[in-house]
């Protein structure tokens, strides 16, 4: 690699080539050869208020108190001082502190016989680490110092010193100064300087001049340490635009106590590697000590604030590790001194906030309890909520929002009367005359908005702008009370000048005009909800040339409006017309509060379709559901189960939920119900559970008649009774809700003229309101339908339903005359127009008598030829539809049935009822046939009476096991009921059948009997244990269960009469006894 010193950084010079000696071995690693060290360099950033910790002293003194609370030994040491020694005490020259606001404390050393030179290796490599580039070894040495310790220091020449004394003492106004980079600055008042006895030396605490700086040729210099008040430094170093490493330690404060050991140490260093003697006293100038920083601190506080005991010895700990000094202690409380280096820890959050960090953040544990407090809107969040509607509001007009200055210039408000400059707040400190004063109205700033944009040829402008007015009166001012006299004002003002509308073809160019400024004005009070109270009256000022004055109904002004007269706009270059306005946004707050805006919000998606995503949402949420299929408008398309079918509806929606399992289903459906319905309050939700026998209710009372009115009357009372009946829930009637209609008086005499049919008005209808469905799109797998619909020139709806344009289906040949055709031939009429009078359209009005809007039941339902309706429920959690209908059936007996209106009980009742009828129709003829074959099977009578009289006792069985089950003796358990029968004299054949077949074999009767009820025993029971363990899978189906228990209670019970009670009866029957 061929490079030069400086191009790989181990020197200054660009000279050449390195030429190396001849005797260095090739292959040496350069940093073997130049003796370069390596090094990690850690790059700490810190916050602002942590100025202690901007020195590589104050991270070590940091990490020290961090690894002490950890149980290491940090072994934190500073470099030792003891051996600094006043080597002549003559040769030291004086030092005057003229302000010593300004300047804290000033120490400084002299030094002579000093030998500038190169610094050594390791300081350079040291620095150069960090980013500063060595210079020499006497200003290394300060730069070191100041990044060591976080003191900054400053080195003069002893020589160029005039007068052999520092003065510190602020500049003179308007001085001028030339700083160490070349550049001449113009110095003020509050300028804190470093001087000889002729002219300044150094901006304290900034910067450098260029005279007095160390050179080559230095022999003598002078140490300075100091420490300079932090807005002195700030505000200098603001003025002048510089930013130094001095002025950033000094502008957030440097610790005061610490400037004598940063000299010492830098005076050692300088005698280690430049020589030289220290030579007269010290000088250190400390009029106004500063004391560490006394603070009381509690163990609650403590605690309240990081949300966790500390123990009382680990708080101890830390700050001993901390450097914070306990002076005394209670059981309570500590009495502490804060070291002055810590300029950020002054009150006991402070402290408490460093014994955290260094405590741990991470050892505090995460509480289950979340402490909040309520939140609530105030006049200031009212405040903003309206001023971002309004903004929207006129942002929507046109308007731009501008933010402008609070400072203004002063000369703005000479010779007004309206804002006298005497009402000004002034600035004791402004920038410049420009910046002066604080404003008394947005006027002026809008206007210098205005003439900066008519300078760049934008010349139609509308601003507004929100913001603060102050002012200040100096007869109600009080010395003793330094903010009387001062107020602010929140104020709104819109500024418009140029053309309203320009470069458009449609419309000829024109100029905005102050009323067009009215109404946006006056659309401000109407937003607000305030226009009602408003007066307004015409003024001219020496603001306006003309103008209204806006006031409440109580004379107090709320704000002005009006051309801004041409006094005013000559001043910002302005020689067009601006109109302005401006109101007192306070006032107009505290008038809109009275006045509530009342509104609900209109919806995003229609009502049924939202409350059916929510509640799908909801429900394939819950683990025990597994799919949930939705409809809208209808029953679903596709089921596999019997079920009534609802009528198309827009409001009216399904779920299909499946569960994990019917045990899953039963426990949930009821909570399920109850949850729905308290959330969707306004939606009738009802839940139901699937099953073969499925009807809408469970209960329903049918009332059937001619009226119409009279049956929605008498269901209504109905529906009151069930409402009121603890026994019901989800009263309901089978007529639904009502629906919007539009009636069409069809005027048939001048539609048939027109070629008109009722089709084509309804179709006309249709495409003008919901849409004429012509087809569908897919898209992916869903549907969407196509409409069309009728439209006005401008794209929007018509808006009056009675000029709807009617198009026959059939063209019209009405208009078609000989003259016509005529006309057509001469072209005295075009073609269009004769297939415009074929064809065109109509209006609706020429084809009917009006259009009228109701709401209409849009099912009125029939049973045999009359018409009827149904108040229908469901029956409650714990109780039966028949528990209903009994509760029920004395209430409604009372009601009073006009004639020619007859009720039913429907529902179960009825299912029930006409099951029943159907079944115990047809049992005679079932008990003659099992008596026939019985007889037939038996050839005689006894033996079938003996198996008859047996049936009957299996009731104990059945009866226990309802009991037992819980079960409802129901249809279903009738039908239980009658296979019972069966197996019950199926078994009754067996061992009847037995018995005979060993009577016939020559056994003696009682033998025989004997012998027969032990053969059959085992095959007879086992087979009925089989039947009885086969039920059980259908226990707790809702619709088998009752039959269930009924075959399983009956049979095993009837068995074991069978096998006792039956040889007994055959025994009686046939006089058979022991003998």
């Amino acid at each position: 690699m061929i490079c030069a010193e400086d191009e790989i950084g181990i020197g200054t010079s660009h000279d050449g080539i390195i030429v190396l000696p001849g005797e260095v071995k090739p292959g040496t690693l350069a940093k073997d050869y130049y003796n370069i060290k390596s090094d990690y360099v850690l790059e700490v950033d810190i916050t602002p208020n942590r100025i202690d910790a901007a020195s590589h002293y104050g991270v070590a003194r940091d990490l020290a108190a961090y690894l002490t609370q950890r149980g290491k030994d940090a072994g934190l040491h500073r470099p030792s001082v003891n051996d600094f020694a006043i080597d002549r005490k003559e040769g030291g020259i004086d030092v005057d502190v003229a302000n010593h606001e300004a300047c804290i404390r000033y120490s400084g050393v002299t030094m002579r016989n000093v030998k500038v030179a190169e610094s050594p290796d390791w300081l350079k490599q040291r620095l150069s680490a960090i980013g500063l580039r060595p210079i020499n070894n006497v200003v290394d040495i300060t730069n070191y110092i100041l990044h060591a310790t976080g003191q900054p220091l400053h080195c003069f020449d002893l020589n160029r010193i005039a007068g052999g004394k520092v003065i510190v003492k602020p500049a003179v106004e308007g001085e001028k100064f030339v700083t160490l980079d070349e550049v001449e600055r113009t110095l003020t008042s509050n300028d804190l300087m470093i001087c000889n006895e002729k002219e300044s030396m150094c901006i304290a605490g900034v910067f450098g001049g260029l005279k007095s700086g160390v050179t080559n040729d230095t022999t003598d210099i002078f140490l300075e340490s100091a420490c300079f008040n932090p807005t002195w430094v700030r505000k200098t170093a603001r003025r002048q635009g510089l930013n130094t490493d001095s002025s950033f330690r000094f502008e957030r404060g440097v610790d005061p106590n610490d400037t004598l050991y940063a000299l010492k140490r830098a005076a050692l260093l300088v005698k280690e590697l430049a020589g030289g003697e220290i030579c007269g006293e010290v000088v250190d100038i400390y009029p106004n000590p500063v004391a560490p920083f006394p603070v009381t601190l509690t163990y609650e506080k403590i605690d309240t604030l990081i949300g966790k005991h500390i123990p009382v010895d680990t708080v101890k700990s830390i700050l001993n590790s901390l450097e914070i000094k306990i002076v005394s202690e209670t059981e309570k409380e500590l009495s502490l001194q804060v070291p002055t280096y810590r300029v950020d820890v002054q009150r006991d959050v402070d402290v408490i906030e460093d014994l955290l960090r260094i405590y741990g953040y991470n050892h505090v544990e995460i509480s289950d309890r979340v402490h909040s407090s309520l939140s609530y809107k105030t006049v200031t969040d009212q405040s903003h909520q309206f001023q971002n509607l309004v903004s929207e509001q006129l942002t929507g007009c046109g308007f731009n929002e501008i933010m402008n200055n609070s400072l203004t210039c002063g000369a703005y408000y000479d010779d007004l009367q309206g804002w006298p400059r005497a009402h000004c707040v002034a600035l004791l400190n402004p920038l410049s005359n420009d910046l002066n004063v604080m404003r008394q109205t947005l006027l002026f700033g809008g206007l210098e908005s205005i003439s900066h944009n008519i300078n760049r040829r934008r010349a139609n402008l509308r601003f507004y702008e929100c913001g603060n007015c102050y002012y200040f009166d100096p007869e109600t001012h009080n010395e003793e009370k330094v903010l009387s006299g001062y107020s602010e004002e929140k104020h709104f003002a819109l500024w418009q000048t140029g053309n309203r509308v320009e470069g458009s073809w449609a419309h000829a160019d024109e100029k905005s005009s102050v009323y067009e400024m009215k109404a946006y004005v006056e659309n401000i009070f109407a937003r607000l909800g305030i226009a009602g109270d408003i007066i307004a009256t015409q003024t001219s000022d020496e603001i306006y040339s003309v103008a209204l004055t806006y006031s409440n109904r109580g004379g107090k002004i709320l704000g002005k409006m009006g051309l801004v007269s041409h006094k005013i706009l000559k001043r910002f270059d302005i020689d067009v017309e601006v109109s302005f306005a401006e109101l007192n946004w306070d006032s107009l707050m505290k008038m809109a509060a009275k006045h509530a805006v009342l509104y609900s919000e209109l919806p995003k998606f229609q009502a049924v379709k939202r409350d059916l995503a929510s509640i799908e949402e909801y429900l394939t949420s819950r683990p025990e559901i597994t799919a949930v299929t939705t409809s809208l408008g209808g029953t679903p398309s596709r089921y596999n189960l019997v079920r009534t079918v609802a009528e198309p509806a827009l409001s009216y929606g399904e779920l299909i939920v499946d569960f994990t399992s019917p045990e899953t289903l039963k426990s949930n459906i009821d909570s399920l119900q109850v949850y729905l319905s308290e959330r969707y309050p306004e939606a009738y939700v009802r839940m139901k559970q699937y099953n073969l026998m499925y009807m809408d209710y469970p209960v329903q009372f049918m009332i059937t008649g001619p009226d119409p009115a009279v049956l929605k009357r008498l269901c209504g009372e109905v529906e009151e009774l069930m409402n009121e009946d603890s026994t019901t829930m989800l009263v309901t009637n089978d007529w639904g809700p009502m629906t919007p209609v539009l009636n069409v008086d069809y005027y048939q005499p001048i539609a048939r003229v027109a070629n008109l049919s009722r089709e084509d008005v309804g179709l006309a209808l249709l495409a003008t309101t919901d849409g004429l469905p012509v087809g569908s799109y897919y898209e992916g797998e869903h549907d969407l339908p196509i409409y069309i619909k009728s439209m006005g020139k401008d794209g929007l709806r018509p808006g009056r339903l009675n000029n709807v344009p009617v198009w026959s289906l059939v063209p019209s040949t009405n208009m078609l005359s000989l003259e016509t055709v005529k006309e057509l031939m001469m072209g005295m009429i075009s073609t269009d127009e004769v297939m415009t009078a074929v064809v065109g359209s109509t209006p609706l009005n020429q084809a009917t008598n009006g259009i009228t809007a109701s709401w209409e039941v849009p099912v009125v339902r029939r049973y045999n030829g009359q018409r009827s309706i149904s108040a229908q429920c469901n029956n409650a959690p714990g109780y039966t539809a028949n528990d209903v209908r009994n509760s029920l059936l004395p209430k409604i007996e009372k009601l009073n049935i006009p004639p020619g209106y007859s009720t039913e009980w429907q529902g179960e009742y009825l299912a029930s009822t006409q099951s029943k009828q159907y079944l115990f129709k047809n049992i005679p003829l079932g008990i003659v046939l099992v008596l026939a074959i019985l007889i037939a099977l038996f050839k005689d009578f006894k033996k079938p009476l003996m198996i008859i009289l047996c049936l009957p006792l299996a009731i104990i069985g059945v009866v226990l096991g309802m009991l037992l089950a819980g079960k409802e003796f129901w249809f279903v358990a009738i039908v239980g009921a009658l296979g019972l029968v069966g197996m019950m004299i199926k078994n009754g054949v067996v061992l009847v059948d037995e018995v005979d077949i060993q009577i016939r074999s020559g056994k003696d009767r009682f033998l025989a009997l004997l012998d027969a009820s032990s053969s059959r025993l085992r095959p007879v029971f086992l087979a009925a244990m089989t039947t009885i363990l086969g039920m059980i899978p259908l226990i707790n189906d809702d619709m088998f269960g009752a039959l269930a228990v009924t075959i399983m209670g009956g049979l095993f019970i009837g068995t074991v009469i069978t096998l006792v009670i039956l040889p007994v009866f055959y025994s009686l029957f046939f006089k058979i006894k022991a003998d």
